[in-house]
């Protein structure tokens, strides 16, 4: 039997569970109906179409979060006269009304849809203005308070508190949790998959993944097929809301005095977050990216956790537009606590950092990213037919990019570059890969300067490096960069790179000949630099640059040394 299905039932049987219903995701084995039926307080089965017992007026409990189930699946429940349900979050047991759980999921349906509508059509400005009129309508429910932000002193006073009236669980040694929004289609996720499995290489067994989002968001689990195949547990945040309980007792009255005076989505947040920690124990809490350095940041102190690492992918947010006035006091309180390390993955991105938060720059360690070149190895020897999937004419010219439809990776500019190559190049063909809010307007400017059918556009998958490999040359046109992985990732598949000044893109570099800077936001500027990769590629054999800082042993020496020591497993 399957050790998440026995922890499953432990964790019924801790709960105090009296004639219970339990609901499959799947169907059992024979151990597993035996073990089930052994069990004095289970009174029915059901796993698909399939029922067994199942009387009416018995408790029912999900085997998983209730955010896996299918709408239809709680609706048929809902059918039977069920009203609530108990489900597992894979640390506890947490009750829900089925009725309310449903209209979440309408809720969610109907917002997912309103991010679909295009932001200049009638509708879309519609919803703009509605969202503004909310926003002033709470923020004049109390006057003269911010929600958005507390006082700097508040989250100091939080910190100081979590070390002298807290009630630290004890941790357990080796012990790490990696934690983020989730593991959707980006570079950070990318780094965290690759971080874990580098470090369970390096056998490092008890690790596990926790996603904020992951419970209840779409679209946060695209990184997670190769975790979960190396047997790293992913934890799908448990929200406070979901279970009706209030987490705030385990950390102390005074502690919860000051979270009391944060904005209420960080509060809850660090709540949801503390109540994992206090139940994992764990030596060391590495959050990834500024949100979520901020709650689990203050969730993990407020828990004991011995060892907090917080790490910054880009430059500070100011220079991409986030306002969340809460980050820097936050951010500033954090980094006064001796259990803190915090880290970037540029230069360019510590330097940031240190400024905006008016700390030392040696405060913050520079670790690299990690690049797998084996992976590039197959890129390379795939790249052949990724071009003919592609639709590319042999011997055409084939410019690319991987990017996020976002303001800071300014689509805008690489389509413009691209028309601009195709005036050079009549012959030449685009490729770009990534979903974002300015995708749709992208593929409109694209049509209106004549690409027509010489851009592909996709949405971005797992494995992108034969695509890299395909490429003549790779395109990229931010304005805001850390230290970008595609960037790296073509290099390394022998392709060359074509980039603006951005951040820590110039640190970014494998081998002279394969990145070139571009000083210049003119479209025509950076075709012909384009072109001129292009074709001194042509002239080159293809081949794995050396890794240098970012060969996976080297990068993952440089986090254990800056960051974990020596909490690290005996």
């Amino acid at each position: 039997m399957h050790r998440d299905f026995l922890g499953f039932v432990e964790r019924c049987e801790r709960a105090g569970m009296r004639r219970a219903r339990i609901v499959l995701p799947f169907a059992p084995s024979e151990d597993e109906v035996a073990h089930l039926s052994s069990r004095p307080w289970v009174e029915g089965v059901t796993f698909g179409r399939r029922r067994r017992g199942s009387p009416r007026g018995t408790t029912t409990v999900l085997a998983s979060h209730i955010a896996t189930w299918p709408r239809a699946a709680l609706a048929a429940l809902a059918a039977l006269g069920t009203r609530h349900v108990w489900f597992d979050d894979g640390v506890e047991l947490h009750r829900a009304t089925l009725a309310r759980e449903l209209a979440r999921r309408v809720k969610a349906s109907m917002a997912a849809r309103a991010r679909r509508v295009d932001a200049e059509s009638a509708l879309g400005r519609t919803i703009v203005r509605a969202r503004r009129a909310v926003i002033l309508v709470r923020r004049k429910a109390v006057p003269g308070t911010d929600h958005r932000s507390a006082p700097e002193d508040a989250y100091r006073r939080f910190v100081e508190h979590t070390q002298a009236n807290a009630n630290p669980a004890p941790h357990i040694p080796g012990r790490l949790l990696h934690v983020n929004a989730g593991l959707a289609a980006g570079g950070t996720e990318r780094q965290i998959v690759n971080t874990m499995l580098a470090l369970r290489r390096r056998g490092w067994a008890d690790m596990a993944f926790v996603g904020e989002h992951m419970a209840y968001a779409r679209g946060h689990r695209f990184f997670a097929p190769p975790l979960e195949r190396s047997g790293i547990d992913i934890v799908a945040l448990p929200r406070r809301h979901e279970s009706g309980r209030d987490g705030t007792m385990a950390l102390g009255a005074s502690v919860a005095n000051e979270l009391a005076r944060m904005p209420p989505d960080l509060a809850d947040t660090v709540v949801d977050l503390a109540r994992v920690f206090f139940h994992r124990k764990p030596a060391i809490v590495h959050a990834w990216q500024d949100m979520t350095a901020v709650a689990a940041g203050l969730a993990a102190i407020a828990a004991g956790v011995p060892r907090v690492v917080l790490s910054f992918r880009n430059l500070d947010p100011t220079r991409y537009g986030v306002d969340r006035a809460h980050l820097r006091p936050a951010l500033r309180a954090l980094a006064d606590d001796g259990r803190v390390r915090i880290l970037a993955n540029s230069r360019a991105g510590a330097s940031s950092y240190a400024a905006w938060l008016d700390v030392p720059a040696e405060r913050i360690a520079v670790v690299p990213n990690i690049l797998d070149t084996a992976q590039a190895r197959d890129a390379i020897a795939g790249a052949q037919a990724e071009r003919t999937r592609l639709g590319v004419p042999d011997g055409a010219l084939l410019v690319g990019g991987v990017l996020r439809f976002a303001p800071e990776k300014r689509p805008l500019l690489w389509i413009e570059t691209a028309a601009e190559v195709a005036k050079l190049c009549p012959g030449a063909r685009f490729a770009l890969f990534g979903t974002g809010p300015l995708r749709r307007e992208a593929e409109r400017r694209a049509a209106s300067l004549g690409l027509g059918n010489r851009l592909v556009v996709r949405d971005p998958a797992s494995e992108i490096g034969p695509a890299l490999a395909a490429y003549d040359v790779l395109l990229s046109t931010s304005s805001v960069e850390g230290l970008p992985n595609v960037v790296l990732e073509a290099q390394a598949a022998g392709t060359p790179v074509v980039a603006t000044n951005a951040g820590g893109t110039a640190e970014a570099r494998l081998r002279d000949d394969l990145l070139h800077i571009v000083d210049s936001d003119r479209p025509l500027d950076l075709a012909k630099a384009a072109i001129r990769s292009a074709v001194g590629r042509a002239q080159r054999p293809r081949a794995v640059p050396d890794a240098g800082p970012f060969e996976e042993g080297r990068a993952i020496e440089a986090l254990l040394s800056a960051c974990y020591a020596p909490m690290g497993p005996a």
